[in-house]
């Protein structure tokens, strides 16, 4: 065993200041244009090697898959199959349990969160043998949103998500509370991205004109964007997503649009006071599951004691 054989780690969402669909490719991915940043809201991860050779999960949300679907699962056995490379690692499996606070099926890389967590915290086992790119390389093998939550902070990615340009946006929003909440409608991933690419007409937007903004520390929270939005929009399942972003512009939001494919709605604000109302009022609202208050973060995976 390692000098250590155990860590906890707090693996942090993500939300999409803005979001642009460029195309698609042959190979049916879609090339994007997103800006993506960490937020304080984080599962927490227990990682614990044993020798048994076993890749076990376990999870304190029963709807939570735990065994080779688990998208954390791939994370370590991706880790492992690197490490073992260049180390004797035969017998070595890992415990790994995963105490979920990212809502599911929101738009906030929940899974994609866990699977960072999980490279992050078996590097820090095994002394930060990797640096940060190769983590990178290897989250972006199990999803593009992998490698973000790898990285984490304030991003521009293109591509499928996985080509990432740091932007210092933290330093332009970071005196804001965000208002993020989780309606009890889902909006599956495949669903939007094939509506979408069957939109006959699509909404322009100048997504460098925002990267622009947010790096001249312009007030960015009017021009958020998310493409997604237009698949959902007329849809009566969907009111909901538009009733928190509503709810939060009637309470003094500056700027409130979903996250990813959804469903997560948030509001920037520029006062705790306007967020905690705002709070409050989602969480009198019987079509919300989770509400809460976030901060940016610089990090997206931390080690915690």
């Amino acid at each position: 065993m390692n000098k250590i054989d155990k860590i906890k780690v707090l693996a942090n969402a993500k939300i999409n200041l803005s979001l642009k669909i460029l195309g698609k490719l042959p190979n049916g991915y879609h090339l994007l244009h997103t800006v993506m940043q960490s937020v304080s809201l984080g599962d927490k991860l227990e990682i614990k090697l044993n020798n048994n050779n076993i890749i076990n999960i376990t999870c304190d949300n029963a709807d939570i898959p735990t065994g080779e679907k688990n998208i954390a699962y791939k994370a370590a056995k991706v880790f492992f199959k690197e490490i073992s490379s260049f180390k004797n690692i035969d017998n070595i499996g890992v415990d790994i349990f995963i105490n979920k606070n990212i809502p599911e099926q929101a738009g906030m890389a929940g899974g994609s969160a866990d699977a960072a967590g999980v490279l992050f915290g078996l590097n820090k086992i095994f002394d930060d043998f990797f640096d940060k790119q190769k983590l990178c390389s290897m989250g972006a093998s199990l999803g593009a949103d992998v490698a973000f939550c790898v990285k984490g902070g304030c991003q521009i990615c293109t591509g499928r998500g996985e080509i990432m340009q740091a932007i210092n946006g933290l330093d332009k929003i970071s005196n804001c509370y965000i208002v993020v909440t989780k309606p009890k409608v889902n909006v599956s991933t495949p669903f939007a991205y094939g509506e979408y690419d069957k939109l006959p007409i699509k909404k322009d937007y100048d997504e460098q004109a925002f990267v622009n903004s947010l790096k001249n520390g312009e007030n960015i929270a009017s021009l958020m964007f998310n493409a997604f939005e237009e698949v959902i929009a007329g849809k009566q399942e969907y009111n909901s997503i538009f009733k928190a972003k509503e709810i939060l512009l009637e309470n003094g939001a500056l700027g409130a649009i979903m996250t990813g494919s959804g469903s997560a709605v948030f509001g920037i604000f520029e006062s705790k006071q306007k967020a905690e109302k705002a709070k409050s009022e989602l969480e009198n609202q019987q079509d919300f599951i989770k509400t809460q208050i976030v901060l940016p973060c610089e990090n997206s995976c931390s080690v915690i004691e």
